[in-house]
């Protein structure tokens, strides 16, 4: 899975893709919404030959055209200019003959199309047309046309496409369950083929918005309210794919196909229930969808913080939460996880929600430990160890030392942003100084990737001495 970072109003954009073998090799590509020739040739000079090129129908959230630079493309049904289209590919690669081209497909509805159609305008209100047949009908001719052009003429530059709709482009649905033909006619069907007595309309935002238990709703107090969220999130992650499959009809798989979906780490409590991104492990789970893309937090993105990315990549690898917990789920917990020694960390209220019924005292009975704990508290259990915390963003410290009781490798002391995988580590830090990196296993060599130092070698350790600020990115070789 790649991931990419963005700037707070989305105006310069990096994607993660390798370019061809230059000294030294960079890992990032170019987009600006503003296209400028000096700062492309700029990057071009630095070795950053990927670029993103974005035809975009609509106007951003400023009110300002996305590419200032280029007329839309689609200009009616069925009417596309597709010089235009062009001349985004050769006036970028006048400037740099060594680009390569990951496209945006801009989904939303033009002005023109909500006129015409009488149709929601998708990139504030994407739930009033996500099940609009018209809509899927003329943009899924679009899409498919455009595709069909630059496969044509300009497949030998383009490395990837990405899915755009929604409210900046990333699939956000600020409707917040409000009504609309369409959108009344999808939920009736909806509940109508799930067994359900006809709900004739959509529940009011009383009822809609109504939580009975702090965060938690009662799968059956709040029945209505959990089937109508469950829908709106299904009728957007449709939507997605009804279009990757279209997508894919055209391109084959013969580049990636990605699109920002799934901030379930960035909505919070006051976006994650109306934005659509709740039914993420259905589109992560589709073969037509190669790459998920993600701006880093907005929450601790200044220099010295982690940043991060609002989309919890593990957690959606393992395709689940666990607040809701059933007997499948517990005898999995039994034999893969509560098992061998192993530390458990549970956050807030794990299994409240249990065979179909709020009840707290599910949370004892799978953590050992009572659900009215007012602190971090551990309990040794039959062959593991039962950690529970009632309150979530558990400190660093906390969780540090956690670590390191459970026997788990810690790469360095310092509390600064590290990531690492078997042959990267990544380390970053405003304050600089001397640092010391364990690693988890001998290794041969240690090069600092972007300057191309080579740190240390046949050892399990290495010191280097960081700048302040810095990014560092290190290579191990076996």
């Amino acid at each position: 899975m790649f991931k990419m970072t963005a700037s707070a109003a989305l105006q310069c954009l990096l994607f993660a893709a390798c370019c061809e073998a230059a000294p030294p090799e960079r890992f990032m590509g170019y987009n600006t919404y503003a296209p400028n020739a000096e700062t492309l040739r700029h990057f071009a000079e630095a070795g950053v030959n990927t670029v993103v090129v974005f035809p975009a129908n609509v106007l951003a959230s400023t009110g300002e055209p996305y590419n200032s630079a280029y007329p839309p493309v689609w200009n009616g049904p069925g009417k596309y200019d597709f010089q235009c289209l062009d001349r985004q590919v050769t006036d970028k690669l006048a400037v740099n003959p060594k680009a390569k081209f990951i496209f945006f497909l801009d989904l939303n509805t033009p002005t023109w199309w909500c006129r015409i159609r009488g149709g929601s305008d998708s990139f504030n209100e994407l739930g009033r047309v996500a099940a609009s047949s018209v809509w899927r009908r003329d943009t899924r001719e679009y899409l498919q046309a455009v595709l069909q052009h630059l496969e044509s003429n300009h497949r030998d530059v383009i490395v990837g496409y990405f899915l755009a709709c929604g409210k900046t482009i990333e699939w956000q649905d600020f409707n917040k369950g409000e009504a609309g033909a369409i959108r009344r006619a999808a939920w009736r069907r909806w509940m109508i083929e799930r067994g359900q007595p006809d709900p004739v309309d959509i529940p009011p935002a009383s009822v809609r918005d109504h939580v009975s238990h702090g965060p938690f709703r009662d799968p059956v107090d709040d029945a209505v309210a959990i089937r109508y969220w469950r829908f709106s999130h299904e009728l957007t992650s449709d939507t997605i794919l009804y279009f990757a499959a279209a997508a894919q009809e055209v391109i084959k798989h013969r580049a990636p196909l990605g699109l920002c979906y799934g901030y379930v780490m960035e909505h919070g409590k006051n976006r994650l229930l109306y934005e659509g991104h709740l039914d993420f492990d259905r589109v992560f789970a589709s073969p037509n969808i190669d790459i998920f893309f993600s701006p880093g937090s907005y929450h601790d993105r200044q220099i010295g913080g982690a940043g991060g990315f609002m989309v919890p990549i593990r957690s959606i690898q393992h395709h689940g939460n666990l607040f809701v917990i059933d007997a499948r789920r517990r005898a999995l917990l039994r034999e893969k996880v509560c098992t061998g020694g192993k530390t458990v960390l549970w956050g807030y209220s794990p299994g409240i929600i249990a065979d179909g019924k709020y009840d707290p005292k599910q949370v004892e009975a799978l953590t050992g430990i009572p659900w009215k704990a007012e602190k971090l508290t551990s309990r040794d259990m039959s062959g593991w160890r039962s950690v529970y915390s009632p309150k979530p963003n558990v400190p660093a410290a906390v969780l540090r030392k956690l670590a390191r009781e459970a026997g788990a490798h810690l790469y360095c002391e310092t509390e600064e942003p590290l990531y690492a995988n078997d042959r990267l580590i990544a380390l970053h830090s405003i304050t600089g100084g001397p640092r010391k990196v364990v690693l988890p296993k001998k290794c041969r060599r240690v090069t600092e990737v972007f300057s191309g130092r080579v740190v240390a070698e046949n050892t399990d350790h290495f010191e280097d001495t960081l700048a302040a600020p810095c990014t560092v990115l290190y290579e191990m070789e076996p």
